[in-house]
């Protein structure tokens, strides 16, 4: 049976960032060249990060196709990122385009359907976290938490707000930033998150490994290009006509 609010959620995740990078094309090629691309590299990362899950968690579940459908079982992040932004950068390289520039172009659209689909936990299951006199009660509880899940849906979503302003100034920087900023956002968030038993979870070990080398890679790609010699500076509006 299909759960109607998780369809919700992701249908959602996939139509707010196609809306925004729809009008975006209007006047930027690069982002009308992500929309070309991105469906396959959506299809690609899903099929990479499940396949990758099951192996994982139970190896026998990979000739079990109903098993594999069920992206509800768990998906593995990191690894369908991997292979989504793989895809974009191959088919990049093949027409000649920039590979930074249309990355930089998908990071922060990428990054909006994440931070949708966190706020989407006011749709499914509820946004849970740790206790606090301020938040929500969610479904089940009695006691108020801080809607983690909102909370990451802002900042994640403010991250793909920045990587967008420099995308075309800066790709470089805006790629590597927004892994950095998306990493440290998941592996801070983990520690209040709910799990089973003790200690981290395989998902918050590998966010707290790519958020310490994004970290060390974005600061060594300002230190090889200084944002004040890559990117021109902006110029001051002109004054109205009288």
């Amino acid at each position: 049976m299909i759960d109607l609010r998780f369809a919700a959620s992701a249908l959602l995740a996939a139509v707010v960032p196609f809306l925004i990078a729809r009008r975006a094309a209007r006047h930027d090629e690069d982002v009308e060249y992500v929309l070309d691309v991105g469906f396959s590299a959506v299809v690609a990362g899903l099929v990479v990060a499940r396949v990758v899950a099951v192996a994982l968690d139970d190896p026998t579940g990979l000739g079990d196709l109903k098993s594999m459908l069920s992206v509800r079982g768990g998906v593995e992040l990191w690894a369908g990122a991997a292979a989504g932004t793989a895809v974009v950068a191959l088919r990049a390289t093949r027409s000649g385009r920039s590979v930074w520039t249309v990355l930089a172009c998908g990071a922060p659209l990428a990054l909006w359907a994440y931070a949708t689909w966190e706020a989407g936990c006011a749709l499914r299951d509820g946004c849970f976290g740790p206790a606090s006199p301020v938040g929500l009660v969610p479904p089940g509880l009695t006691q108020r938490v801080l809607p983690l899940g909102l909370l990451m849906a802002a900042t994640v979503a403010g991250v793909g707000a920045a990587a967008w302003r420099w995308r075309h100034r800066a790709p470089m920087h805006a790629v590597v930033g927004s892994v950095a900023g998306f990493a440290i956002v998941r592996a801070v968030a983990s520690f209040w998150l709910p799990a089973l038993g003790d200690g981290l979870t395989r998902p918050h070990r590998e966010s707290l490994v790519v958020a310490v080398l994004a970290v060390f890679a974005f600061v060594g790609t300002c230190l090889r290009h200084p944002l004040a010699a890559v990117a021109p500076p902006m110029q001051p509006l002109a004054p109205p006509d009288p």
